[in-house]
Protein backbone atom coordinates (compact mmCIF):
# COMPACT_ATOMS: atom_id res chain seq x y z
CA UNK A 1 0.00 0.00 0.00
CA UNK A 2 1.10 3.72 -1.01
CA UNK A 3 4.93 1.36 -1.83
CA UNK A 4 7.20 2.46 -4.61
CA UNK A 5 11.20 2.21 -5.02
CA UNK A 6 13.29 5.09 -3.07
CA UNK A 7 14.93 7.27 -4.90
CA UNK A 8 18.41 7.57 -4.46
CA UNK A 9 20.76 10.59 -2.64
CA UNK A 10 23.32 12.89 -2.68
CA UNK A 11 24.70 16.21 -1.66
CA UNK A 12 25.17 18.86 -4.27
CA UNK A 13 28.32 20.10 -5.62
CA UNK A 14 30.42 23.05 -6.01
CA UNK A 15 29.48 25.08 -3.40
CA UNK A 16 31.99 27.60 -2.08
CA UNK A 17 30.90 28.50 1.45
CA UNK A 18 30.24 26.75 4.26
CA UNK A 19 28.25 27.27 7.93
CA UNK A 20 31.11 26.88 10.75
CA UNK A 21 30.48 23.98 12.98
CA UNK A 22 31.75 25.84 16.10
CA UNK A 23 31.27 29.19 15.32
CA UNK A 24 27.29 28.84 13.36
CA UNK A 25 29.41 31.78 11.10
CA UNK A 26 29.99 31.67 7.55
CA UNK A 27 33.29 31.53 5.69
CA UNK A 28 35.30 30.19 2.79
CA UNK A 29 35.02 26.45 2.48
CA UNK A 30 38.43 24.21 3.16
CA UNK A 31 39.93 20.93 2.08
CA UNK A 32 38.87 20.03 5.66
CA UNK A 33 35.71 20.79 5.41
CA UNK A 34 35.44 18.45 2.38
CA UNK A 35 36.79 15.90 4.36
CA UNK A 36 34.21 16.25 6.99
CA UNK A 37 31.12 16.48 5.05
CA UNK A 38 31.97 13.56 3.33
CA UNK A 39 32.74 11.77 6.56
CA UNK A 40 29.35 12.51 7.80
CA UNK A 41 27.80 11.91 4.86
CA UNK A 42 29.47 8.14 4.58
CA UNK A 43 28.13 7.38 8.04
CA UNK A 44 24.47 8.55 7.01
CA UNK A 45 22.13 6.28 6.09
CA UNK A 46 19.71 8.03 4.07
CA UNK A 47 22.76 9.06 1.86
CA UNK A 48 23.48 6.99 -0.86
CA UNK A 49 26.80 9.03 -2.54
CA UNK A 50 28.74 11.56 -2.00
CA UNK A 51 29.23 14.11 -5.29
CA UNK A 52 32.20 16.67 -3.68
CA UNK A 53 29.76 18.98 -2.00
CA UNK A 54 32.45 21.88 -1.31
CA UNK A 55 35.27 23.91 -3.58
CA UNK A 56 38.28 24.05 -0.60
CA UNK A 57 39.81 27.38 -1.24
CA UNK A 58 43.00 26.55 0.24
CA UNK A 59 43.45 24.26 -2.55
CA UNK A 60 45.66 25.62 -6.48
CA UNK A 61 42.70 26.03 -8.71
CA UNK A 62 44.74 23.66 -10.83
CA UNK A 63 44.71 21.09 -8.89
CA UNK A 64 40.85 20.86 -7.44
CA UNK A 65 39.90 17.84 -8.80
CA UNK A 66 43.02 15.30 -8.13
CA UNK A 67 43.00 16.66 -4.43
CA UNK A 68 38.95 16.64 -4.03
CA UNK A 69 38.71 12.98 -5.90
CA UNK A 70 41.51 11.35 -3.45
CA UNK A 71 39.84 13.30 -0.23
CA UNK A 72 36.28 11.61 -1.51
CA UNK A 73 38.01 8.46 -1.97
CA UNK A 74 40.11 8.52 1.34
CA UNK A 75 36.37 9.67 3.59
CA UNK A 76 33.99 7.51 2.06
CA UNK A 77 33.15 3.85 1.00
CA UNK A 78 30.18 5.21 -0.73
CA UNK A 79 29.98 5.88 -4.41
CA UNK A 80 31.81 9.07 -4.91
CA UNK A 81 31.88 11.75 -7.77
CA UNK A 82 34.23 14.68 -8.48
CA UNK A 83 31.71 16.82 -10.42
CA UNK A 84 31.04 20.18 -10.08
CA UNK A 85 35.19 21.04 -9.47
CA UNK A 86 35.67 21.96 -13.18
CA UNK A 87 38.05 19.42 -14.43
CA UNK A 88 39.29 20.60 -17.28
CA UNK A 89 42.98 19.61 -17.44
CA UNK A 90 42.66 17.83 -13.97
CA UNK A 91 40.28 15.39 -15.68
CA UNK A 92 43.80 12.98 -16.75
CA UNK A 93 44.73 12.17 -13.33
CA UNK A 94 40.92 12.09 -12.29
CA UNK A 95 40.16 9.65 -14.59
CA UNK A 96 43.32 8.12 -13.48
CA UNK A 97 42.54 7.53 -9.43
CA UNK A 98 38.99 6.55 -10.55
CA UNK A 99 40.22 3.48 -12.88
CA UNK A 100 43.09 2.54 -9.94
CA UNK A 101 40.02 2.52 -7.76
CA UNK A 102 38.09 0.40 -9.79
CA UNK A 103 40.91 -2.12 -10.25
CA UNK A 104 38.98 -5.06 -12.30
CA UNK A 105 35.93 -3.34 -12.47
CA UNK A 106 34.36 -1.91 -15.76
CA UNK A 107 34.70 1.64 -15.19
CA UNK A 108 32.00 2.61 -17.81
CA UNK A 109 29.66 1.72 -14.70
CA UNK A 110 31.72 4.51 -13.21
CA UNK A 111 30.64 7.98 -12.80
CA UNK A 112 33.55 10.13 -13.43
CA UNK A 113 31.75 13.39 -12.92
CA UNK A 114 31.46 14.25 -16.96
CA UNK A 115 28.75 15.99 -18.38
CA UNK A 116 28.08 19.42 -19.69
CA UNK A 117 25.69 21.83 -18.55
CA UNK A 118 24.00 24.65 -20.67
CA UNK A 119 24.54 28.42 -20.45
CA UNK A 120 21.60 29.19 -20.66
CA UNK A 121 20.06 30.52 -23.31
CA UNK A 122 20.66 27.47 -26.20
CA UNK A 123 25.00 27.01 -25.47
CA UNK A 124 27.64 25.74 -24.17
CA UNK A 125 30.92 26.38 -22.52
CA UNK A 126 33.36 25.05 -24.78
CA UNK A 127 35.75 23.90 -21.64
CA UNK A 128 32.93 21.80 -20.43
CA UNK A 129 32.43 20.22 -23.85
CA UNK A 130 35.74 19.40 -24.30
CA UNK A 131 35.66 17.05 -20.52
CA UNK A 132 32.72 15.53 -22.49
CA UNK A 133 33.97 14.89 -25.26
CA UNK A 134 36.78 12.59 -23.36
CA UNK A 135 33.94 11.01 -21.49
CA UNK A 136 32.45 9.88 -24.26
CA UNK A 137 35.69 8.43 -25.90
CA UNK A 138 35.86 6.35 -22.32
CA UNK A 139 32.15 5.54 -22.64
CA UNK A 140 30.90 6.43 -18.97
CA UNK A 141 28.08 7.17 -18.26
CA UNK A 142 28.05 10.91 -18.85
CA UNK A 143 25.18 13.74 -17.89
CA UNK A 144 23.59 16.19 -19.51
CA UNK A 145 22.32 19.73 -17.05
CA UNK A 146 20.22 22.42 -17.70
CA UNK A 147 19.33 25.16 -15.38
CA UNK A 148 17.21 27.73 -16.58
CA UNK A 149 15.78 30.78 -14.86
CA UNK A 150 12.83 31.94 -15.37
CA UNK A 151 12.20 35.24 -15.96
CA UNK A 152 15.91 36.40 -16.58
CA UNK A 153 18.02 33.46 -18.64
CA UNK A 154 14.44 31.68 -19.87
CA UNK A 155 11.07 33.13 -20.13
CA UNK A 156 8.87 34.02 -17.06
CA UNK A 157 5.99 31.86 -17.90
CA UNK A 158 7.18 27.88 -16.08
CA UNK A 159 6.04 26.19 -19.55
CA UNK A 160 8.80 28.74 -21.45
CA UNK A 161 11.47 27.48 -19.00
CA UNK A 162 10.33 23.57 -19.73
CA UNK A 163 10.42 24.41 -23.38
CA UNK A 164 14.16 25.80 -23.51
CA UNK A 165 15.05 23.04 -20.63
CA UNK A 166 14.02 20.32 -22.85
CA UNK A 167 15.49 22.37 -26.34
CA UNK A 168 19.05 22.36 -23.91
CA UNK A 169 18.63 18.61 -22.61
CA UNK A 170 17.90 17.20 -26.30
CA UNK A 171 20.74 19.71 -27.63
CA UNK A 172 23.51 17.56 -25.16
CA UNK A 173 22.01 14.43 -25.56
CA UNK A 174 22.21 14.45 -29.54
CA UNK A 175 25.57 15.83 -29.59
CA UNK A 176 26.53 12.70 -26.87
CA UNK A 177 24.99 10.20 -29.36
CA UNK A 178 26.68 11.51 -32.43
CA UNK A 179 29.77 11.45 -30.53
CA UNK A 180 29.21 7.68 -29.12
CA UNK A 181 26.11 6.01 -30.93
CA UNK A 182 24.71 4.14 -27.64
CA UNK A 183 26.37 6.04 -24.86
CA UNK A 184 24.74 5.81 -21.34
CA UNK A 185 23.97 9.17 -20.58
CA UNK A 186 21.30 10.80 -17.46
CA UNK A 187 19.73 13.92 -17.38
CA UNK A 188 20.32 16.60 -14.55
CA UNK A 189 17.11 18.73 -13.62
CA UNK A 190 18.21 22.00 -12.81
CA UNK A 191 15.20 24.64 -13.50
CA UNK A 192 14.39 27.41 -11.20
CA UNK A 193 13.31 30.93 -10.88
CA UNK A 194 14.77 34.21 -10.96
CA UNK A 195 14.12 36.55 -7.70
CA UNK A 196 11.63 39.20 -9.26
CA UNK A 197 13.04 41.93 -7.61
CA UNK A 198 17.00 41.43 -7.67
CA UNK A 199 17.10 39.42 -10.96
CA UNK A 200 19.14 36.69 -8.83
CA UNK A 201 18.76 32.95 -8.52
CA UNK A 202 16.10 31.10 -6.20
CA UNK A 203 16.52 27.63 -6.27
CA UNK A 204 13.73 26.96 -3.38
CA UNK A 205 10.45 28.39 -4.27
CA UNK A 206 7.35 26.07 -4.98
CA UNK A 207 7.77 27.08 -8.29
CA UNK A 208 11.54 25.87 -8.71
CA UNK A 209 9.53 22.58 -7.55
CA UNK A 210 7.10 22.52 -10.10
CA UNK A 211 9.50 23.20 -12.86
CA UNK A 212 11.78 19.96 -11.50
CA UNK A 213 8.89 18.00 -11.01
CA UNK A 214 7.57 18.51 -14.33
CA UNK A 215 10.79 18.03 -16.37
CA UNK A 216 10.79 14.85 -14.35
CA UNK A 217 7.74 13.36 -15.30
CA UNK A 218 8.79 14.69 -19.62
CA UNK A 219 11.93 13.19 -19.46
CA UNK A 220 11.30 10.05 -17.82
CA UNK A 221 8.50 9.51 -19.67
CA UNK A 222 8.65 10.70 -23.11
CA UNK A 223 12.64 10.38 -23.61
CA UNK A 224 13.29 7.53 -20.87
CA UNK A 225 16.25 8.46 -19.64
CA UNK A 226 17.22 8.79 -15.60
CA UNK A 227 17.27 11.63 -14.41
CA UNK A 228 18.52 13.75 -11.37
CA UNK A 229 16.30 15.72 -9.86
CA UNK A 230 14.92 17.25 -6.85
CA UNK A 231 17.77 19.47 -6.00
CA UNK A 232 16.60 20.64 -2.84
CA UNK A 233 19.17 23.11 -1.57
CA UNK A 234 16.69 26.32 -0.54
CA UNK A 235 17.33 29.83 -0.66
CA UNK A 236 17.92 30.21 3.18
CA UNK A 237 20.76 30.97 4.37
CA UNK A 238 20.66 29.40 8.00
CA UNK A 239 19.60 25.46 9.06
CA UNK A 240 16.25 26.88 10.30
CA UNK A 241 12.75 26.16 8.97
CA UNK A 242 12.57 27.85 5.68
CA UNK A 243 15.34 25.15 4.82
CA UNK A 244 12.96 21.93 6.34
CA UNK A 245 10.34 23.09 4.47
CA UNK A 246 11.83 24.25 0.93
CA UNK A 247 13.61 21.03 0.51
CA UNK A 248 11.23 18.80 2.04
CA UNK A 249 8.02 19.99 -0.62
CA UNK A 250 11.29 19.92 -3.70
CA UNK A 251 11.93 16.55 -2.71
CA UNK A 252 8.44 15.13 -2.43
CA UNK A 253 7.09 16.36 -5.73
CA UNK A 254 10.37 14.92 -7.40
CA UNK A 255 9.79 11.91 -5.82
CA UNK A 256 6.27 11.67 -6.40
CA UNK A 257 7.24 12.62 -10.58
CA UNK A 258 9.33 9.74 -10.76
CA UNK A 259 12.47 10.39 -10.53
CA UNK A 260 15.87 8.54 -10.25
CA UNK A 261 18.10 10.51 -7.91
CA UNK A 262 17.47 13.83 -5.38
CA UNK A 263 20.23 15.92 -4.19
CA UNK A 264 21.20 18.83 -2.22
CA UNK A 265 21.98 17.44 1.22
CA UNK A 266 23.32 19.32 3.38
CA UNK A 267 23.20 22.41 1.02
CA UNK A 268 21.82 25.90 2.03
CA UNK A 269 21.56 29.62 0.33
CA UNK A 270 20.71 28.44 -3.87
CA UNK A 271 23.38 25.96 -3.32
CA UNK A 272 26.58 28.32 -2.29
CA UNK A 273 26.66 27.11 1.28
CA UNK A 274 26.66 24.09 2.75
CA UNK A 275 26.27 23.26 6.77
CA UNK A 276 27.19 19.12 8.24
CA UNK A 277 24.57 20.14 11.03
CA UNK A 278 22.03 20.41 7.88
CA UNK A 279 23.30 17.51 6.38
CA UNK A 280 21.93 15.42 9.54
CA UNK A 281 18.57 17.57 9.77
CA UNK A 282 18.07 16.75 5.58
CA UNK A 283 19.02 12.62 6.30
CA UNK A 284 16.11 12.60 8.74
CA UNK A 285 13.50 14.49 6.27
CA UNK A 286 14.63 11.92 3.76
CA UNK A 287 14.24 9.24 6.12
CA UNK A 288 10.81 10.67 6.77
CA UNK A 289 10.14 10.68 3.34
CA UNK A 290 11.45 7.04 2.76
CA UNK A 291 9.17 6.02 5.23
CA UNK A 292 6.37 7.37 3.74
CA UNK A 293 7.44 5.74 0.17
CA UNK A 294 7.70 2.06 2.27
CA UNK A 295 4.10 1.98 2.65
CA UNK A 296 2.40 -0.22 5.29
CA UNK A 297 3.46 -4.07 5.55
CA UNK A 298 0.00 -5.95 4.75
CA UNK A 299 0.00 -9.74 5.57
CA UNK A 300 -1.68 -12.20 7.59
CA UNK A 301 1.29 -11.35 10.61
CA UNK A 302 0.73 -7.76 10.47
CA UNK A 303 -2.39 -6.94 9.73
CA UNK A 304 -2.83 -8.45 13.48
CA UNK A 305 -5.90 -10.68 14.02
CA UNK A 306 -3.74 -13.03 16.30
CA UNK A 307 -2.47 -10.08 18.41
CA UNK A 308 -6.09 -8.59 19.04
CA UNK A 309 -7.55 -12.06 19.98
CA UNK A 310 -5.00 -12.56 21.75
CA UNK A 311 -4.93 -8.78 23.78
CA UNK A 312 -9.01 -8.52 23.89
CA UNK A 313 -11.17 -6.22 25.21
CA UNK A 314 -9.68 -3.39 26.50
CA UNK A 315 -6.16 -4.44 26.88
CA UNK A 316 -2.80 -3.19 25.57
CA UNK A 317 -0.50 -4.03 22.78
CA UNK A 318 2.56 -1.96 24.76
CA UNK A 319 3.31 -5.91 26.29
CA UNK A 320 2.96 -8.38 24.00
CA UNK A 321 5.98 -10.10 22.69
CA UNK A 322 5.75 -9.36 19.26
CA UNK A 323 5.48 -5.52 19.58
CA UNK A 324 8.86 -4.80 19.78
CA UNK A 325 9.99 -6.89 16.85
CA UNK A 326 7.31 -5.09 14.84
CA UNK A 327 8.51 -1.61 15.87
CA UNK A 328 12.10 -2.37 14.99
CA UNK A 329 10.98 -3.54 11.50
CA UNK A 330 8.23 -1.43 10.72
CA UNK A 331 8.69 2.52 12.25
CA UNK A 332 10.98 4.86 11.48
CA UNK A 333 13.19 5.52 14.84
CA UNK A 334 15.27 8.61 15.70
CA UNK A 335 17.21 10.26 18.41
CA UNK A 336 16.83 13.73 16.78
CA UNK A 337 12.98 14.77 16.39
CA UNK A 338 11.35 15.40 20.11
CA UNK A 339 8.87 13.01 20.48
CA UNK A 340 8.40 13.60 24.26
CA UNK A 341 5.54 14.74 26.40
CA UNK A 342 6.67 18.68 27.19
CA UNK A 343 7.52 17.64 30.99
CA UNK A 344 10.31 15.40 29.83
CA UNK A 345 11.11 17.53 27.44
CA UNK A 346 11.78 20.28 29.34
CA UNK A 347 13.59 18.30 32.66
CA UNK A 348 16.08 16.69 29.71
CA UNK A 349 17.23 20.79 28.90
CA UNK A 350 14.34 22.06 26.42
CA UNK A 351 17.02 20.87 23.24
CA UNK A 352 16.83 22.78 20.21
CA UNK A 353 16.59 20.67 17.15
CA UNK A 354 19.29 22.41 15.10
CA UNK A 355 21.78 22.57 18.26
CA UNK A 356 21.13 18.57 18.40
CA UNK A 357 22.20 17.94 14.92
CA UNK A 358 25.57 20.06 15.67
CA UNK A 359 26.09 17.57 18.40
CA UNK A 360 25.38 14.75 16.23
CA UNK A 361 27.39 15.92 13.35
CA UNK A 362 30.69 16.38 16.03
CA UNK A 363 29.77 12.80 17.61
CA UNK A 364 30.06 11.76 14.20
CA UNK A 365 33.32 13.28 13.25
CA UNK A 366 34.73 12.10 16.69
CA UNK A 367 33.85 8.54 16.46
CA UNK A 368 32.91 7.28 13.09
CA UNK A 369 35.91 5.36 11.48
CA UNK A 370 36.14 5.22 7.30
CA UNK A 371 37.17 1.49 5.79
CA UNK A 372 40.46 2.36 5.42
CA UNK A 373 42.19 2.38 1.95
CA UNK A 374 44.32 -0.55 1.24
CA UNK A 375 48.31 1.04 1.24
CA UNK A 376 48.89 -0.21 -2.54
CA UNK A 377 46.06 1.94 -3.51
CA UNK A 378 47.12 5.03 -1.17
CA UNK A 379 50.38 5.09 -2.84
CA UNK A 380 48.95 4.87 -6.37
CA UNK A 381 46.71 8.19 -5.31
CA UNK A 382 50.16 9.68 -4.40
CA UNK A 383 51.84 9.16 -7.20
CA UNK A 384 49.13 10.67 -9.01
CA UNK A 385 49.25 13.87 -7.25
CA UNK A 386 52.41 14.39 -7.36
CA UNK A 387 52.88 14.15 -11.03
CA UNK A 388 49.53 16.09 -11.24
CA UNK A 389 51.31 18.95 -9.57
CA UNK A 390 54.31 18.85 -11.68
CA UNK A 391 52.09 18.87 -14.94
CA UNK A 392 49.63 21.14 -13.68
CA UNK A 393 51.45 23.47 -11.36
Amino acid sequence: ILGQEFAKTHTPEGITHVIDLKTRTHREARLSDLADITKICDFLPNVDAVIAPVIPYDVPPALLGVIATKTLIENSSKPISPAGMGLGKAFPFVEEMILALAGDRDVTEYNLGIGVTATTPLQFPPDQLDAYWQGTELGTPCSVCSMPQAGTTAPASLAGTLTLFTAEILMGLVMGQIKRPGLAQFVFVRPCISNPRYGTFNSGSPEAGLLQAAATQLIKEKYKIPVNSGWGVTDSHLVDPQAAYDKCYIWLLAMFAGTNVVSGIGGLGSGLIASVAQAIIDNEIIGHIRQGFRGLMVDDFHLGLEMIKNIGIGGTFLTHPKTSKIIRDEWWLSSLPNRDSYRTWESAGSPDFVEKAEEKAKEILETHKVEPLDPELEEVLDRIIQKAKKELL
